[in-house]
């Protein structure tokens, strides 16, 4: 995991400084990619990323989809354990009100649509 993307992005780093004849870049265009951050004609901080990046994406993906799933579906049935009792209350409230059922019609739906 983290020991592997670390020497990957020593590696790396390591390609960029070798002569030009053995695949690393010009002297100019090492300093010209340092002077300006890391990007120029190559981008050395996505290269640096990148094994990293590799390293935690399945631990990331599974804390995100399987992870946030489950805590969505409770907060939905807490969510709706609490609307429920809520819209009841407020339904017959506006019963006992006398507030017509053409009125009352739409919140009465919205039960249906959210529970």
């Amino acid at each position: 995991g983290a020991e592997s993307a670390r020497e990957e992005a020593l590696r790396k780093a390591q390609e960029w400084g070798v002569s030009v004849n053995a695949g690393g870049l010009h002297w100019a265009t090492y300093k010209a990619t340092t002077r300006r951050n890391g990007v120029f004609r190559i981008n050395m901080n996505e290269q640096l990323v990148a094994p990293v990046f590799k390293a935690i994406s399945t631990h990331w993906e599974r804390a995100f989809l399987s992870g946030m799933t489950s805590t969505l579906d409770t907060l939905k049935r807490s969510v709706e354990a609490d609307l429920a009792p809520f819209h009841d209350s407020l339904m017959k409230s506006l019963s006992e009100a006398a507030v017509p059922d053409t009125a009352t019609a739409s919140v009465h739906g919205i039960r249906s649509d959210i529970l």
